[in-house]
C-alpha cells in the first residue's frame, strides 16, 4: 500500500512539474509573441512617422508652387488688363475715325467737323488724309 500511495504520490509530483513546465513554455510563447508584436507595432509607427514627415514635404513644396501660381496669375490679370484696356482705346479711336469719316462724307467742312469733334483742324485733315492713304497704300 506504501508502494501504491508512493506510486500516486510521484504521478502526482510529475503531474505538477509538468503543468508547471507547460505553463513556464506557454509564458515564453506569450512573451516572444509580445515582444515580436512590439517590434512591429514600433516598426509600423516609424514607417507611419516617415510617411507623415513626407506628406507634409509635400504638402509644404505645392503650397510654394500654388503662392508662386498665384503670382503667376496676378501677373497674368494685369498683362491682360491692360491689353483689354488698349483694345477698348483703340475702339474708341477708331469709332471717333469713323464718325469724322462719316461725317466728311456727307459734306461737313473741315472746320465743322474740327469744331464738332473738339479737335484742331489739323488733327481732322491728318486722319482724313491717313483714311486716302490707306485707300491708295
Amino acid at each position: 500500500m506504501l508502494a501504491v500511495l508512493f506510486i500516486t504520490f510521484l504521478l502526482l509530483l510529475l503531474a505538477c512539474c509538468g503543468g508547471f513546465f507547460w505553463f513556464l513554455i506557454r509564458f515564453k510563447k506569450q512573451q516572444d509573441f509580445r515582444s515580436r508584436f512590439e517590434e512591429a507595432v514600433t516598426a509600423a509607427e516609424l514607417d507611419l512617422e516617415s510617411r507623415l514627415v513626407n506628406i507634409e514635404n509635400r504638402l509644404e513644396n505645392l503650397t510654394s508652387i500654388c503662392l508662386e501660381l498665384k503670382g503667376h496669375l496676378q501677373w497674368l490679370e494685369q498683362q491682360v488688363g491692360v491689353i483689354l484696356s488698349r483694345q477698348t482705346r483703340a475702339k474708341g479711336q477708331l469709332s471717333a475715325y469713323e464718325a469724322v469719316y462719316r461725317a466728311f462724307d456727307t459734306g461737313k467742312m473741315v472746320t465743322e467737323l474740327a469744331q464738332e469733334f473738339g479737335r484742331s483742324k489739323g488733327e481732322i485733315e491728318l486722319i482724313l488724309n491717313l483714311r486716302r492713304m490707306r485707300k491708295e497704300g
